[in-house]
């Protein structure tokens, strides 16, 4: 069986991908601590407040040279990196990194690593899921993971705070994090009024030499256990009160509530694609477009796993205050530009795959989509096409709007009109190269039509 081997920086351990599941070998040099973790009740108390995921060991006789124990961690369901987080995402997974460091103290451990990486939410929860990021602490010692924290952690989320959300996907090209004087000359004037800021970014960022490397604080004598817990508590409670800079409203953030052509557009829709999720019965399903999640929140009722991916932060975060207010544990959001995916990133190319292999799915959703990439984006059909068949091993779900439907027309209200090609003969072409058409059905009182495609072979109905 083919395996896929990760961990480009940890000595710790080695993660293997292996029949599409993630396992992680723990190094003999770890032993002393993976021990300490599962003995002392550390592991325990992250597991059950859902802020680590869980693991169970697996018995293995042919393990790696120098590796001691296999262990099979709790899943991803769809991985979402930081990049593609909102505000509020950002922010719990600092407070779930500062909770661990203080639980972890009283077990006198502390994690050695600060990155928004090893983090990701699963059912609805940000949860860590690298266990071999602890180590001993030691009293009168330094935080290990301080400059770290700042650069890659706290100083990205302050940014978001202070000047906007676009700073999240800004983040995209600094994956290792920011230096801290970057940081300081773009935060405002406002920020050196906010004490973590100008403690951790702003003075911080004043005792590095000039090669980037941290200076060292004369009479410094480091942390016992009770100061450090004391400054991670402070660190908490204030981060916790940040909100976020308010954003521009998006335009389509109530499309399902007040923009539809026919009062029957949305029923007969919600009818179709509900038949349709229970004939084909996937899995999981990445609906592309998601906008307020409406049809993701549909799909949630019958699939194990959803990914909402929608650009409009406006609308995530909707979304995700609808997914808090309701309990719902298997839709996860991501805020992503369908027309520049993130590609694989990292050591290699390796570290990070992009988004296409992510949240592939068995069936993917594109619903009052293809107007906005081919008018606005000037995608063609076959891009369209091509887009949804990165996502997709089985189904896809796609509606097409016509260039006469009021949302198209709207779009097409400010541009000049060259689209001649953009037509429903052409669409049809464009589809049946990747995929057979399984049912094709107008949608009542309007010129769309929904849909059901295959990538296999299955008879036309």
């Amino acid at each position: 069986m083919k395996k896929t081997f990760f961990s480009y920086k940890d000595p710790s351990a080695r993660v293997v991908k292996q029949g599409g599941v993630y396992l992680r070998f723990i190094h003999d040099s770890y032993q002393a601590e993976f021990k300490h973790l599962m003995s002392c009740g550390l592991y325990d108390t992250l597991v059950s407040q859902g802020l680590m995921v869980r693991h169970v060991e697996i018995p293995n006789e042919k393990l790696p040279s120098r590796y001691f124990v296999e262990i099979l961690p709790e899943q991803i369901p769809f991985h979402v990196l930081p990049f593609e987080w909102t505000f509020n995402d950002w922010k719990e997974a600092l407070s779930v990194f500062l909770k661990i460091n203080q639980i972890a103290l009283s077990h006198g451990m502390i994690l050695k690593d600060a990155t928004p990486y090893n983090f990701a939410r699963i059912e609805g929860e940000m949860r860590m899921f690298d266990t071999s990021s602890f180590q001993f602490f030691e009293e009168k010692s330094s935080w290990i993971a301080y400059r770290q924290f700042c650069q890659e952690m706290l100083g990205p989320l302050a940014l978001m705070k202070f000047m906007g959300s676009a700073w999240s996907r800004l983040s995209q090209s600094y994956l290792r994090g920011m230096p801290l004087d970057f940081i300081s000359r773009q935060l405002p004037l406002a920020s050196y009024f906010n004490l973590p800021c100008l403690f951790h970014l702003h003075l911080h960022s004043r005792f590095q030499a000039k090669s980037g490397q941290a200076v060292e604080v004369r009479n410094f004598r480091g942390f016992t256990n009770e100061g450090l817990q004391l400054l991670l508590r402070s660190l908490e409670k204030k981060i916790g009160s940040w909100q976020a800079k308010t954003s521009t409203k998006s335009l389509w953030n109530h499309y399902y509530k007040e923009d539809l052509e026919s009062e029957f557009y949305l029923a007969n829709k919600q009818e179709l694609i509900s038949a349709w999720l229970k004939a084909r019965n996937p899995k999981r399903v990445t609906d592309l477009g998601a906008n307020n999640g409406y049809f993701s929140l549909l799909a949630s009722q019958f699939v194990e796993q959803v990914l909402a991916i929608e650009y409009s932060l406006d609308c995530v975060e909707g979304l995700q205050a609808e997914i808090r207010e309701k309990g719902i544990k298997n839709v996860t959001t991501c805020v992503a530009d369908l027309s520049q995916l993130s590609p694989d990133l990292g050591n290699g190319f390796k570290e990070f795959a992009n988004l296409g292999t992510r949240g592939h799915a068995d069936m993917v959703m594109a619903l009052a989509l293809i107007h906005h990439l081919c008018l606005s984006f000037s995608f063609s059909f076959d891009q369209v096409i091509g887009l949804c068949k990165q996502f997709t091993t089985d189904y896809l779900i796609i509606e097409y709007v016509p260039k006469e439907d009021t949302q198209a027309m709207t779009l097409l209200h400010t541009l000049e009109d060259h689209f001649q090609d953009y037509t429903e003969s052409n669409f049809e072409k464009a589809l049946i190269k990747s995929f057979t058409i399984l049912e094709k059905v107008p949608i009542l009182q309007t010129k769309r039509i929904l849909y059901l495609a295959h990538i296999g072979h299955e008879r036309t109905k």
